[in-house]
């Protein structure tokens, strides 16, 4: 019968421990958040860049074509 009852000093370890472990959890989730959050500003700048690049590269490309087509007189 006193398997049933718990005196307030064991459920207060019990509570800490408990505490201690909803604390490592928040700890670990806030580090996938930033992990995320890291990992989507990361491929942000990428986009950016390869757009850049790539508008760049057109520009160039279609700046060239019309110089030959200048000297060629069509």
């Amino acid at each position: 019968m006193e398997d049933e009852y718990a005196t307030k000093a064991y459920v207060d370890r019990k509570m800490d421990k408990v505490s201690d472990k909803i604390g490592l959890l928040e700890a670990h989730l806030d580090t996938k958040f930033e992990k995320v959050n890291t990992k989507f500003a990361n491929q942000r700048t990428w986009i950016i860049v390869t757009l850049l690049t790539v508008v760049g590269s057109g520009t160039g490309f279609f700046q060239f074509l019309i110089g030959i087509l200048q000297k060629l007189k069509f």
